[in-house]
Protein backbone atom coordinates (compact mmCIF):
# COMPACT_ATOMS: atom_id res chain seq x y z
CA UNK A 1 0.00 0.00 0.00
CA UNK A 2 2.81 2.40 0.89
CA UNK A 3 4.57 1.74 -2.44
CA UNK A 4 1.39 2.51 -4.41
CA UNK A 5 0.79 5.67 -2.39
CA UNK A 6 4.36 6.93 -2.91
CA UNK A 7 4.21 6.14 -6.64
CA UNK A 8 0.84 7.89 -6.95
CA UNK A 9 2.21 11.00 -5.23
CA UNK A 10 5.26 11.00 -7.54
CA UNK A 11 3.01 10.76 -10.61
CA UNK A 12 0.80 13.60 -9.35
CA UNK A 13 3.86 15.79 -8.72
CA UNK A 14 5.37 15.07 -12.14
CA UNK A 15 2.03 15.74 -13.82
CA UNK A 16 1.29 18.96 -11.95
CA UNK A 17 4.82 20.36 -12.34
CA UNK A 18 4.68 19.71 -16.10
CA UNK A 19 1.29 21.47 -16.31
CA UNK A 20 2.49 24.46 -14.29
CA UNK A 21 5.45 24.84 -16.64
CA UNK A 22 3.18 24.64 -19.70
CA UNK A 23 0.59 27.11 -18.35
CA UNK A 24 3.34 29.60 -17.45
CA UNK A 25 5.39 29.31 -20.66
CA UNK A 26 3.04 28.45 -23.55
CA UNK A 27 0.08 30.46 -24.79
CA UNK A 28 -3.17 28.56 -25.38
CA UNK A 29 -3.12 26.85 -28.80
CA UNK A 30 0.51 27.83 -29.35
CA UNK A 31 2.45 25.04 -31.07
CA UNK A 32 6.07 24.47 -30.06
CA UNK A 33 7.76 21.82 -32.21
CA UNK A 34 9.95 19.53 -30.11
CA UNK A 35 10.78 17.08 -32.91
CA UNK A 36 9.59 18.36 -36.30
CA UNK A 37 6.59 16.39 -37.65
CA UNK A 38 6.81 14.02 -34.67
CA UNK A 39 6.19 15.76 -31.35
CA UNK A 40 4.85 19.19 -30.43
CA UNK A 41 3.92 20.92 -27.22
CA UNK A 42 0.50 22.50 -27.82
CA UNK A 43 -1.33 23.90 -24.80
CA UNK A 44 -5.09 23.30 -24.79
CA UNK A 45 -7.69 23.12 -22.06
CA UNK A 46 -9.78 19.96 -22.26
CA UNK A 47 -13.21 20.34 -20.68
CA UNK A 48 -14.25 16.75 -21.46
CA UNK A 49 -12.86 13.25 -21.05
CA UNK A 50 -10.30 11.52 -23.21
CA UNK A 51 -10.14 13.07 -26.67
CA UNK A 52 -12.42 15.91 -25.51
CA UNK A 53 -15.51 13.68 -25.41
CA UNK A 54 -18.54 14.85 -23.40
CA UNK A 55 -17.25 18.38 -23.04
CA UNK A 56 -18.58 20.39 -20.09
CA UNK A 57 -19.45 17.26 -18.08
CA UNK A 58 -16.64 17.60 -15.54
CA UNK A 59 -18.79 16.58 -12.55
CA UNK A 60 -19.50 13.22 -14.15
CA UNK A 61 -15.78 12.63 -14.66
CA UNK A 62 -14.95 13.79 -11.16
CA UNK A 63 -17.46 11.33 -9.66
CA UNK A 64 -16.22 8.48 -11.86
CA UNK A 65 -12.61 9.36 -10.98
CA UNK A 66 -13.28 9.43 -7.24
CA UNK A 67 -15.11 6.10 -7.39
CA UNK A 68 -12.29 4.51 -9.43
CA UNK A 69 -9.52 5.87 -7.20
CA UNK A 70 -11.29 4.74 -4.01
CA UNK A 71 -12.02 1.32 -5.56
CA UNK A 72 -8.36 0.84 -6.52
CA UNK A 73 -7.13 1.81 -3.06
CA UNK A 74 -9.71 -0.48 -1.43
CA UNK A 75 -8.57 -3.31 -3.69
CA UNK A 76 -4.91 -2.69 -2.76
CA UNK A 77 -5.76 -2.50 0.95
CA UNK A 78 -7.97 -5.60 0.93
CA UNK A 79 -6.15 -7.86 -1.53
CA UNK A 80 -2.58 -6.73 -0.81
CA UNK A 81 -1.26 -7.71 -4.27
CA UNK A 82 2.23 -9.20 -4.12
CA UNK A 83 3.14 -8.48 -7.72
CA UNK A 84 5.19 -5.32 -8.21
CA UNK A 85 3.71 -5.13 -11.72
CA UNK A 86 0.20 -4.84 -10.34
CA UNK A 87 1.25 -2.40 -7.62
CA UNK A 88 3.13 -0.22 -10.10
CA UNK A 89 0.28 -0.20 -12.64
CA UNK A 90 -2.33 0.64 -10.02
CA UNK A 91 -0.15 3.38 -8.51
CA UNK A 92 0.37 4.91 -11.97
CA UNK A 93 -3.35 4.78 -12.78
CA UNK A 94 -4.34 6.36 -9.45
CA UNK A 95 -1.66 9.07 -9.72
CA UNK A 96 -2.78 9.97 -13.24
CA UNK A 97 -6.42 10.05 -12.17
CA UNK A 98 -5.64 12.33 -9.24
CA UNK A 99 -3.51 14.59 -11.48
CA UNK A 100 -6.38 15.14 -13.91
CA UNK A 101 -8.87 15.48 -11.04
CA UNK A 102 -6.79 18.32 -9.54
CA UNK A 103 -7.11 20.15 -12.88
CA UNK A 104 -10.88 19.64 -13.03
CA UNK A 105 -11.34 20.87 -9.46
CA UNK A 106 -8.99 23.87 -9.48
CA UNK A 107 -8.87 24.89 -13.16
CA UNK A 108 -12.26 23.73 -14.41
CA UNK A 109 -10.55 21.86 -17.25
CA UNK A 110 -7.62 19.53 -17.83
CA UNK A 111 -4.39 20.97 -19.20
CA UNK A 112 -3.23 18.94 -22.22
CA UNK A 113 -0.05 19.69 -24.12
CA UNK A 114 1.62 16.62 -25.64
CA UNK A 115 0.83 16.38 -29.34
CA UNK A 116 1.98 13.29 -31.23
CA UNK A 117 2.13 15.01 -34.62
CA UNK A 118 3.01 11.83 -36.52
CA UNK A 119 -0.07 9.89 -35.38
CA UNK A 120 -3.35 10.06 -37.26
CA UNK A 121 -6.33 7.77 -36.97
CA UNK A 122 -9.49 7.19 -39.01
CA UNK A 123 -12.45 9.27 -37.89
CA UNK A 124 -16.01 9.02 -39.24
CA UNK A 125 -17.36 12.04 -41.08
CA UNK A 126 -21.04 12.38 -41.88
CA UNK A 127 -20.93 15.51 -44.05
CA UNK A 128 -22.13 14.56 -47.52
CA UNK A 129 -22.56 10.92 -46.48
CA UNK A 130 -20.53 8.59 -44.32
CA UNK A 131 -16.79 8.44 -44.94
CA UNK A 132 -13.65 7.92 -42.90
CA UNK A 133 -11.18 10.77 -42.76
CA UNK A 134 -7.77 10.83 -41.14
CA UNK A 135 -7.72 12.95 -37.99
CA UNK A 136 -4.85 14.13 -35.83
CA UNK A 137 -4.34 12.18 -32.64
CA UNK A 138 -5.75 14.02 -29.59
CA UNK A 139 -3.48 16.12 -27.43
CA UNK A 140 -2.81 14.61 -23.99
CA UNK A 141 -0.74 15.12 -20.81
CA UNK A 142 1.59 13.29 -18.41
CA UNK A 143 -1.31 11.98 -16.28
CA UNK A 144 -2.92 10.50 -19.40
CA UNK A 145 0.35 8.73 -20.21
CA UNK A 146 0.50 7.10 -16.78
CA UNK A 147 -3.17 6.08 -16.91
CA UNK A 148 -2.89 4.63 -20.43
CA UNK A 149 0.41 2.82 -19.94
CA UNK A 150 -0.65 1.61 -16.47
CA UNK A 151 -3.89 0.15 -17.86
CA UNK A 152 -2.20 -1.42 -20.89
CA UNK A 153 0.59 -3.06 -18.87
CA UNK A 154 -1.92 -4.25 -16.25
CA UNK A 155 -4.09 -5.92 -18.89
CA UNK A 156 -1.07 -7.58 -20.55
CA UNK A 157 0.27 -8.75 -17.18
CA UNK A 158 -3.09 -10.16 -16.10
CA UNK A 159 -3.73 -11.96 -19.40
CA UNK A 160 -0.26 -13.40 -19.99
CA UNK A 161 1.05 -13.93 -16.45
CA UNK A 162 -1.56 -13.80 -13.70
CA UNK A 163 -4.39 -15.75 -15.36
CA UNK A 164 -2.11 -18.59 -16.55
CA UNK A 165 -0.57 -18.76 -13.06
CA UNK A 166 -4.02 -19.01 -11.47
CA UNK A 167 -5.11 -21.63 -14.00
CA UNK A 168 -1.97 -23.68 -13.28
CA UNK A 169 -2.52 -23.41 -9.51
CA UNK A 170 -6.17 -24.47 -9.91
CA UNK A 171 -5.12 -27.43 -12.09
CA UNK A 172 -2.50 -28.50 -9.53
CA UNK A 173 -5.07 -28.21 -6.76
CA UNK A 174 -7.53 -30.37 -8.72
CA UNK A 175 -4.83 -32.98 -9.44
CA UNK A 176 -3.84 -33.04 -5.77
CA UNK A 177 -7.46 -33.65 -4.75
CA UNK A 178 -7.79 -36.44 -7.31
CA UNK A 179 -4.52 -38.02 -6.12
CA UNK A 180 -5.70 -37.76 -2.52
CA UNK A 181 -9.03 -39.39 -3.43
CA UNK A 182 -7.22 -42.22 -5.27
CA UNK A 183 -4.86 -42.76 -2.33
CA UNK A 184 -7.78 -42.84 0.10
CA UNK A 185 -9.59 -45.34 -2.13
CA UNK A 186 -6.44 -47.51 -2.35
CA UNK A 187 -6.02 -47.44 1.43
CA UNK A 188 -9.63 -48.57 1.90
CA UNK A 189 -9.09 -51.55 -0.44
Amino acid sequence: MIYCLILSIAVVLLDQISKIIVVNTIEPYEVIPVIKNVLNFTYIENRGAAFGMLSEQRWIFMIISVVAIVAIFLFIWKEKPRSMWIKTCLGAIVGGGIGNMIDRVFRGSVVDFIEADFVQYPHPSFEGGFKLTMTDFPIFNVADCFITVGCAVLVVYLIFFELPREAKAEKEKKLAKEAEACEKENNEN
